[in-house]
């Protein structure tokens, strides 16, 4: 069996530059000297999320071939966020391991659990002791769960992973959403949702699934790209029909996201004008966010009560963005993030409860209260 391999599952975006580096009142910049001044060299980091709470930032540090030699390939680092925005405190947690894969907090932000070995081990980090110990690693002779795709995800304070449960002779199962309990070991620490490949299986013969978003232990939501053409289905985990049901279709999909068992995606309608939709499959409705665009919107989040949606606009011509989000309290009216007209493209992402994001370049990292 071959698998994948990826190193850190997250989104990531091209690195451009800055642009003004005034700070606003709702953002503050820090420069990559300054996060070198505190242990981080910008060119070597990759930021990941934001704590549960929204109050600090979790990255990781490769250290190169000095780190290498003294035991320390990676490290882990947690950035405090001060009242002014500004990274006020990091704490490094050396880690050894070939490769740093999938990573997330715990729902309690106590600790880290990340995944290494083409998702064959799990491990946890405590951030206060800085303690690791493994939840899962395989071994000959004893059954598991792999992580493929590399997701792990906080739902409902529960920590979503997807991949596959194989058994003592390393025969694999169908591929399964599980909930993984962090505070358990071997393969007991993952409970079973639904084997998703059973639904897929019984969809069409010529379905081609490009995407997929599975973090639920309610739905599955599916791009099935047919015939040319795209449309969005959603499974019930628990329904043993298996039924996929279609609730949209356009031209081409550009991007998808969940969180909260709703789903935020842009659409090409036709050859002329993309859509950004939100779809509950609670009550199974649509809202049109924006329509009939000629640009799409791409680089899609959600916050984990699924209510605020953030996503950016490209520019071929000056590789810039525009970055907006909309929340339902507002009537998903599209609103432009504060500041953030006057900057490049980076990595960023939102907070859980949507009020706050950051974007990170080799340049530094800028974080915004969204207002």
């Amino acid at each position: 069996m071959r698998f994948k391999h990826l190193f850190l599952a997250a989104a990531c975006l091209a690195t451009l530059t800055f642009g003004s580096d005034m700070a606003q009142a709702d953002n503050h910049f820090t420069t990559a000297a300054d996060l070198k001044r505190n242990g981080i060299d910008a060119k070597e980091f990759k930021p990941v999320c934001f704590s549960p709470d929204g109050q600090s930032i979790l990255g990781v540090l490769y250290n190169g071939k000095e780190g290498i030699a003294q035991g320390k390939k990676y490290s882990f680092a947690v950035m405090n966020i001060d009242s002014k925005l500004a990274i006020s405190k990091v704490r490094l947690y050396d880690i050894d391991i070939p490769i740093i894969e999938q990573v997330s907090y715990t729902p309690d932000g106590k600790a880290v659990v990340f995944t290494s070995r083409s998702g064959a081990t799990f491990q946890k980090l405590d951030l206060a002791t800085g303690k690791v110990s493994t939840i899962l690693e395989h071994k000959a002779g004893q059954p598991g769960f792999r992580c493929y795709p590399l997701v792990i995800a906080i739902y409902n304070d529960q920590l979503i992973v997807n991949g596959f449960f194989y058994d003592k002779d390393d025969y694999a199962e169908r591929n399964s959403v599980a909930i993984l309990d962090p505070n358990k070991t071997g393969v007991e620490a993952f409970t079973k949702i639904a084997e998703v490949q059973k639904a897929q299986n019984k969809a069409r013969r010529d379905a081609n699934f490009h995407i997929e978003n599975l973090i639920s232990t309610k739905y599955a939501f599916f791009a099935d790209d047919f015939g040319g053409d795209v449309e969005y289905c959603v499974w019930e985990l628990k329904d043993p029909s298996l039924n996929l049901k279609t609730f949209d279709k356009g031209y081409r999909s550009v991007g998808l996201w969940s969180f909260n068992d709703r789903l935020l995606y842009s659409l090409q309608r036709n050859k002329n004008s993309f859509d950004l939709m939100l779809y509950d499959a609670d009550t199974n409705k649509k809202v049109e966010i924006a329509t009939g665009k000629q640009i799409p919107y791409r680089n899609l989040f959600l916050s984990q009560d699924g209510k605020t949606a953030m996503f950016s606009e490209f520019s071929k011509k000056d590789t810039r963005t525009r970055t907006f989000y909309a929340r339902e309290d507002e009537g998903w009216q599209v609103k432009p993030i504060e500041g953030y007209h006057e900057l490049g493209y980076g990595l960023q992402r939102i907070s859980n409860d949507g009020k706050r994001m950051f974007l990170f370049t080799d340049k530094g990292m800028r974080i915004f209260d969204v207002k």
